[in-house]
């Protein structure tokens, strides 16, 4: 089973892949988590990397696409995966067409405003990286897990939300054009609880 998981930002994507990952017993792969390690690995290709990424500017399309690349020619993609964060952009989806045949396109549909409602209650520890949704006064200012202190990303404030949604629609929505002609593309509705959520996508996938 291989499947792409698109989504806009507070869709739940990378908690339906995991789930998805789980049942099929194939890889979750995260390409923003790829790329943060090939920068802490300091690999070559995340030297390159490093700089864009720091001042949050486009990351070269063709090292992204290497990176992709040697992850499905592992060992562990050889029965399927679950693809979290690319293609993000129809080149990226013809790149992608060279390298494996998709079974499935997981869409998960929530409403610009529940978006951002979403992501404006989220916190992040500055210790160990866990987060947590809610206001201050619902879940606290310190970590459970770590006792580290939880704040709010830069990225997670409304202004910033609506940004990222708006370069969500703009670039990857025409996916779902591009791979609604071959009948793998499955459209879900993101709202609701976790469990209901994927009691969908387990519904459309069967």
């Amino acid at each position: 089973m291989k499947v792409i998981m698109i989504g806009p930002q507070g869709s739940g994507k990378g908690t339906q892949a995991d789930l998805l990952s789980k049942r099929f017993s194939i890889p979750h792969i995260d390409v923003g988590q790829l790329l943060r390690e090939h920068v802490a690995k300091k690999t070559e290709i995340g030297k390159k990397l490093e700089g864009p990424m720091k001042k949050g500017e486009l990351l070269p399309p063709e090292l992204i696409d290497t990176i992709v690349e040697q992850r499905l020619g592992e060992t562990d993609c050889a029965k399927g995966f679950v693809l979290d964060g690319y293609p993000r952009q129809i080149e990226e989806a013809e790149f992608l067409d060279d390298l494996a045949e998709i079974d499935a396109v997981v869409v998960l549909e929530l409403p610009d405003a529940v978006a951002v409602e979403r992501l404006s209650a989220r916190r992040t520890c500055v210790g160990c990286t866990d987060q947590l949704y809610g206001l201050p006064e619902e879940i606290g200012t310190a970590c459970k897990e770590c006792g580290g202190k939880l704040t709010q990303r830069e990225d997670d404030k409304p202004a910033a939300v609506k940004r990222r949604l708006a370069l969500y629609h703009e670039e990857t929505e025409p996916l779902i054009e591009y791979y609604t002609p071959r009948d793998i593309m499955h459209r879900i509705d993101g709202q609701g609880t976790v469990d209901a959520v994927f009691k969908r996508i387990m519904q459309a996938l069967d």
